[in-house]
């Protein structure tokens, strides 16, 4: 059995002039979507989801590197460790953190409160300073 396309009636081949843009910080967030005149209150919703961050950190300790991880993937930012941080193997590794400010927001909330919850005041010292490092990492 042979499909024949249907040609009769389709629409012309259009050209959208798609671009990619760079965005670097909420100035530039807030001016792109002003560009498409969408309604004024969306924009301070929209713009953290237009501004997309990749950290480093160095020497993390394992099983935090796994809670971290655990945390990132679940609001659906992107989280590499070492394949030996699964069983805490290896004591340390680094870490990629990739996603949007929204993600690294509420990561950093995330941190804070795995810190909160720590017993010594040596555990809850590590969640936050975590989180503060990170949040001036995507500050600048």
């Amino acid at each position: 059995m042979q499909i024949q396309k249907k040609t009769a009636g389709a629409p012309p081949l259009t050209h959208f002039n798609v671009q990619r843009l760079s965005i670097r910080t909420r100035k530039e967030a807030e001016a792109a979507l002003r560009s498409v005149e969408p309604c004024e209150e969306s924009i301070p919703i929209m713009a953290p989801k237009l501004l997309f961050y990749v950290v480093k950190i160095h020497r993390v300790r394992a099983p935090m590197a796994n809670i971290l991880k655990q945390e990132a993937l679940g609001m659906g930012a992107e989280a590499a460790v070492s394949q030996w941080s699964v069983d805490c193997s290896k004591p340390h590794t680094d870490v990629v953190l990739a996603g949007t400010f929204k993600h690294f927001s509420r990561l950093i909330a995330k941190m804070r409160q795995q810190g909160a919850g720590r017993k010594t005041s040596e555990g809850k010292s590590e969640y936050f300073s975590l989180a503060e490092e990170i949040e001036a990492a995507i500050k600048n």
